[in-house]
């Protein structure tokens, strides 16, 4: 679900740097992929924050759903 600027949770969980809160909505099945209404995916709202531990975990999780071996993201 988005809300009305098409954001999600995970958006909301990585601007505040929520690492347990994301491995859980990503591992129930939230696309980080989702764009909102400014362009922005979940890993360019960490970014933009320089949540440095939500980008790693993003980009693990996007290396792992591309099939690069490597270890879930902890």
């Amino acid at each position: 679900k988005v809300d009305n600027d098409g954001q999600t949770a995970l958006m909301y969980a990585a601007y505040e740097g929520f690492c347990g809160e994301m491995r859980l909505l990503l591992q129930a099945g939230a696309d980080w992929t989702i764009v909102d209404s400014m362009g922005q995916n979940a890993l360019d709202v960490a970014r933009g924050r320089e949540m440095t531990q939500a980008v790693k975990l993003l980009e693990d999780w996007a290396a792992l759903n591309k099939g690069v071996l490597h270890q879930d993201p902890q």
